[in-house]
This record gives C-alpha cells, sequence and structure tokens, in this order.
C-alpha cells in the first residue's frame, strides 16, 4: 500500500471504527481480569491504539474532510471516542509498565507515558464536550431530530476517566468528574426517555438505542471507583449500588431483546453502538460480582457470575460480528463506511 494509498484509507475511517475499537480494548480487559489470558488485552489494545493513530492522521493530514464530518451531530457526538480511547490507551500503557509478562522490570519512563496519554485525553474530552455543547446547544438549540442516543457518548464520556484514572494518582481529579457524572447521568437520561417519548428514534438510527446500556454502567463502575473507595468518599451506602445496578441489569435485558431486530435491520455504521456499551456493561456485572463477594453475599455472586459469562460470550460474538464487518468494508468498499458521505450524516446536518 502506497503513503499516499494509506492515507486515504485514515480519511475514510468511520468515526464508528473508533467507538468498536474502544469497545474491543473495553472488553479485552475481561478477558484478562476475568478469565485469565492477558495477551488477548494486550493485543486487542495495540489494535486500538494503531485505529486511534489512524484517527488523529485522519483529523490532522486529512482535516477538510475530518471537519465536514464534526460538523455534523452524529458523527461530532461520537468523536468523543477518541478521547475516551486515548483514556484508555494511557491506562494500560500505565498499567503495563510494571507488567512482568511485557518488562522484566519496571519502566518509568512507560509510567510517565501512560498518565500524559490519559491526561491529553481527558483534557481533549473537555474541549469535545465544550465545543458540543456550544455548537450544537447554545448556538444552535437542541433540535429533537438530532437528540439521539449519541449524546451520551459526548457527556457521559468524561465518567471513563473516573473508570480507568485510580492507577493515575490526581484522586482530586476522580472527584470532580464524579460529582459532573452524579449531575449529568440523569439529566440525559430523562431527556433522552422525553425524547423518545415525544418522537421515537428513527429507522436509520435504531441501534443507536442500545447505547443506553452505556451511561448506567460508567455511573456504577465510577461510584464503586469513587463514592465506595476508601480512600476517596468512603460512601458505603448499598442501596446507591443495589439500584445503580439493577439498572444496569435491566437495561441489559431490554436491549439484548432489541438486538435480533438491529441485526435484520442489516448491517450499519450504527451498529457501532453495540460494542462500547455492551463491552462496558460487561465489566459493571464482573464488578458487581466482585462487590457482592466482598460483602459475604456469595450465593447471590454466584448466579450473577453465571450471568457474567453468558454476556461475556454474547459480547464477544457481537464484537465479531460489527469488527468483521467493518474492516471487510473498510478493505473492499470503504465510501460505505464513510460518515460525511452518509444518509445519516446528511439528516442530521446542523443548518
Amino acid at each position: 500500500m502506497s503513503k499516499n494509498s494509506f492515507i486515504k484509507r485514515c480519511e475514510l475511517l468511520p468515526v464508528n471504527v473508533i467507538a468498536t475499537a474502544l469497545g474491543f480494548a473495553t472488553l479485552s480487559n475481561m478477558w484478562a481480569l476475568a478469565l485469565g489470558f492477558p495477551w488477548v488485552r494486550i493485543v486487542t489494545h495495540v489494535g486500538a491504539a494503531i485505529v486511534w493513530i489512524m484517527a488523529a492522521i485522519k483529523m490532522t493530514r486529512c482535516y477538510p474532510s475530518f471537519k465536514a464530518e464534526y460538523t455534523m451531530v452524529v458523527p461530532c457526538a461520537l468523536y468523543a471516542t477518541f478521547s475516551m480511547l486515548a483514556m484508555l490507551l494511557g491506562a494500560f500503557i500505565l498499567d503495563i509498565h510494571a507488567t512482568p509478562i511485557i518488562t522484566p522490570n519496571p519502566v518509568p519512563a512507560l509510567a510517565t507515558v501512560g498518565r500524559a496519554v490519559w491526561i491529553f485525553g481527558l483534557a481533549l474530552h473537555a474541549v469535545q464536550v465544550s465545543v458540543f455543547t456550544f455548537r450544537f446547544v447554545i448556538k444552535g438549540g437542541v433540535k429533537l431530530d438530532s437528540f439521539l442516543p449519541t449524546w451520551f457518548v459526548t457527556y457521559m464520556g468524561f465518567l471513563v476517566g473516573v473508570v480507568t484514572g485510580l492507577p493515575v494518582g490526581f484522586p482530586w481529579i476522580m472527584q470532580a468528574l464524579m460529582v459532573y457524572g452524579i449531575v449529568v447521568y440523569p439529566l440525559v437520561v430523562i431527556g433522552q426517555l422525553v425524547r423518545i417519548r415525544k418522537k421515537p428514534i428513527p429507522h436509520m438510527f435504531k441501534p443507536t438505542g442500545a447505547i443506553f446500556l452505556a451511561p448506567p454502567s460508567l455511573f456504577f463502575i465510577a461510584w464503586l471507583n469513587v463514592a465506595q473507595n476508601p480512600d476517596l468518599w468512603n460512601l458505603n451506602i448499598p442501596a446507591v449500588v443495589w439500584l445503580s445496578y439493577l439498572i444496569v441489569f435491566v437495561t441489559i435485558i431490554r436491549v439484548a431483546t432489541l438486538i435480533p431486530g438491529y441485526i435484520r435491520l442489516g448491517f450499519s455504521p450504527g451498529m457501532a453502538a453495540l460494542t462500547f456499551s455492551s463491552a462496558i456493561a460487561t465489566v459493571a456485572t464482573f464488578r458487581m460480582v466482585g462487590w457482592l463477594n466482598a460483602n459475604g453475599m456469595g450465593d447471590i455472586a454466584f448466579w450473577l457470575n453465571q450471568f457474567f459469562g453468558v454476556q461475556m460470550f454474547l459480547t464477544t460474538v457481537i464484537m465479531v460480528y460489527v469488527g468483521y464487518n467493518f474492516y471487510f468494508l473498510w478493505r473492499k468498499d470503504p465510501l460505505k463506511l464513510a460518515p460525511a458521505d452518509s444518509s445519516a450524516a446528511k439528516l442530521t446536518q446542523n443548518v
């Protein structure tokens, strides 16, 4: 592949692929932590890093194409996955700096790089939220047709910093982001529910409904990391844990019933909505199992762990299905995946 050809493929990289890479990397943590396959995590994160670099090339070397997409509400909201993936990669680099299977001895430079990447991702996400809010809330006004579940990605993406950031070592940032999550989480969820009641999600955007899995899952994990953390808030409130996970569990079941319908619609870039959402919900279940065991509820933990196993299997199948279709189309006919050329993107163009 020539240099120009590679740059062209970077230009045609759909933003949905960044979201898919984020989902793969998130789920690979469960393959390592829960199933004991650290190399799955390593290889997956390397692949996600390649996608992130290609997206960065698109944003810089192919700026006109990126700018055209960024003026449209749906792609703009999804570009938040770029900064979210940076936070996840930063936490991964920080973690492997002292991992024996990677480096026999700790490499402090890797830890520094990991923290820098994580901070860059967090700062970039702050820019994303600011620009998105100014462009589509303050300046343009919230439009019912374009107020879709993709908004969750931008506004709830900050909580990825809480999910990944404890080893980074900035507890005041974790606590500030937790306060943000407590305020924003109910607002965006209630707003979307009201929007759906007034006007159903358009047919072409139906798969984005799976994104409803992400906000409660992120909030639940963030609550365990900060509010329940004895070194931070130390708020041992079991009722909040139970309620938070109950919302996650009910949403998992609801989205699971919708997936066959999404598949019958045929593959589209919108199927990327299933990836990170399903992955982070799987992480939430894993964390709930751990919380139950730590609080002497082993019997309930046993059955929930069985549910976690089913969830891992189904989420992995979803990842493979979406990842394969993206790769196949990107290699064979990438124009079909270009958000700026899609009817979905044009429908929600900010005019």
